[in-house]
């Protein structure tokens, strides 16, 4: 009986043996190698991003821009004054190309929901190193069997309350947004899977400029009705869609810089010291600028108030606008 419980033992032992023997060297397998049914995004995936830019993905339809290029109109002020306005794509904000664009560091979190539920499927934290996103030493991962689901990556900028994506007109210029929908399948390889991160805000620098010499030129970025302005959005997942979460009053000031004259257009030209930056849903008929002080060819500047009636911003978008005084 001794005998046969030895052998026993002995069979163990050995069976043990080449199961550690087993996972060792499956644990040195290449880090390329996956052979699981289902998939770890931790150790199965390479997630690149890439940061799209200001003005570096217009809207498109059948390949023609949604928002045009240029935009004029001429607009009267309320002391007489007419105006045309101009607003034309910003040159400066164009940057390198996508895959080398740097990404901010900041800390990223990465989320995975089901593709026809919309469930949520779990999350991992990270940073993005060289243009990938790194998951967080720590013990964060999903499972997923194969199949479709829909990922998001958005940094610390974008807060999730009640399971609810939303971002502030304060976060507009920071808030990094990406939504992925590929296919999980089985392969014997780590798959890859691109973010392609965005603002979801768009920002204007004011321009102001005539044929006739002024000066002293301050001004007031404000709503021109009583509803307010965007002050947060929220994601819908369904379609990848956002819309206005909350509204409020909105006002800056503008103080313009030096005046020159532009050797092209022989006309006097400044611009303001700073972007004025808004949300994806904002719309460009609900703002107006109000003159709070400067003279124009003798005249009076203070209390002209300006809308900006017929000109469309773009998601993403920064512009220069124009104010060109007749």
């Amino acid at each position: 009986m001794t005998k046969y419980i030895f052998k026993a033992l002995s069979c163990a032992f050995i069976f043990a043996s080449l199961a550690a023997c087993s996972s060792d060297i499956a644990g040195n397998n290449d880090a390329n190698e996956l052979n699981t049914e289902a998939t770890s995004l931790k150790n199965g995936f390479i997630f690149n991003v890439e940061l799209a830019d200001y003005n570096s993905t217009p809207t498109t339809r059948n390949g023609v821009n949604v928002v045009p290029a240029v935009q004029t109109t001429k607009v009267r002020l309320s002391n007489g004054l007419v105006a045309k306005l101009t607003l034309t794509p910003d040159s400066s904000a164009q940057s390198a190309a996508a895959a080398t664009r740097y990404v901010p560091d900041d800390t990223y979190t990465m989320e995975a929901f089901g593709g026809s539920s919309h469930k949520f499927k779990g999350s991992i934290s990270g940073r993005i190193v060289n243009n990938q996103f790194i998951p967080d030493n720590g013990k964060e991962d999903i499972i997923l069997p194969h199949g479709q689901y829909h990922f998001l990556l958005y940094n610390n900028k974008v807060v999730k309350q009640d399971s609810i994506h939303k971002i502030a007109i304060e976060n507009a210029d920071g808030a990094l947004f990406a939504f992925a929908t590929p296919d999980l399948k089985i392969t014997p390889n780590r798959q890859k899977l691109i973010f392609h991160l965005k603002r979801k805000g768009v920002r204007v620098k004011m321009k102001l400029s005539g044929a006739a010499a002024y000066s002293g030129a301050t001004a007031k970025l404000r709503n021109a009705n009583n509803v307010g302005l965007p002050d947060s959005i929220k994601h819908i997942l369904t379609g990848d869609k956002w819309s206005t979460a909350s509204r409020k009053p909105y006002s800056k000031d503008l103080t313009f810089g030096n005046v020159s004259r532009d050797a092209k257009t022989n006309k006097y030209v400044s611009y303001a010291t700073e972007y004025a930056y808004f949300l994806y849903t904002t719309n460009a008929q609900d703002l107006m600028i109000v003159f709070t002080g400067g003279t124009y060819n003798g005249q009076s500047m203070i209390g002209a108030a300006l809308p900006f009636n017929n000109l469309v911003f773009d998601v993403n978008g920064s512009y220069i606008l124009n104010v060109e005084l007749e």
